[in-house]
């Protein structure tokens, strides 16, 4: 006998699907933590484990280009305050004799 919701069983505690696995809580962990919300992917007993896999690759990659990237502006950025050091150094000097 199926029922209204697709499943043949009533829903149940030990049949229903906890909250923290909805597809849309796993998404929104991945987006906002990155990795850790890999944790709940793979927690999650309905998904393939294909899925699980190539989702997971993809998060370690994109998790991987993007802090690489952001130790590269860190380097641009301390380099650039470098060079505004050598260009305003004079300028201090100089005010600091006039006082």
């Amino acid at each position: 006998m199926k029922k209204e919701n697709g499943s043949e069983y009533p829903q149940t505690e030990e049949n229903r699907e906890k909250w923290y696995f909805h597809p849309a809580v796993v998404f929104g962990a991945i987006l906002f933590f990155g990795p850790l919300g890999l944790l709940l992917l793979l927690a999650r007993p309905k998904t393939k484990l294909l899925t699980k896999i190539l989702v997971s690759i993809v998060v370690l990659v994109l998790t991987g280009l993007m802090t690489f990237e952001a130790v590269n502006v860190y380097r641009k950025i301390i380099v650039h305050f470098e060079n505004l050091s050598e260009i305003y150094a004079p300028v201090q000097q100089t005010s600091k004799l006039t006082t």
